[in-house]
């Protein structure tokens, strides 16, 4: 297809028309906590769902367990638990 620069022009002006008319239908709330769950996810197919936890751990979060503890060290302690699967 061989669009002269004036067309070309034209056709990127009507498309930012179209985006900008669009725009205001975007739920960024959920357009951001959806990147969010994608990058959560993909750290825990690479490190392991516990490591993706702790990982993501506020330096002063508290966990209860069953008392209140820090949560980067109640997490960095514990030892994985090992399941053997057939």
């Amino acid at each position: 297809m061989n669009l002269s620069v004036r067309s070309e022009f034209f056709s990127f002006i009507a498309l930012l028309a179209v985006a900008a008319a669009h725009a205001e239908d975007v739920d960024l709330d959920r357009a951001v906590d959806s990147l969010i769950t994608v990058e959560k996810a993909k750290r825990a197919g690479e490190k392991g769902f516990r490591e993706a936890c702790i990982s993501v751990v506020a330096d002063d979060a508290v966990i209860f367990a069953p008392n209140a503890v820090n949560g980067k060290s109640f997490g960095g302690t514990r030892t994985a638990k090992v399941l053997y699967t057939l």
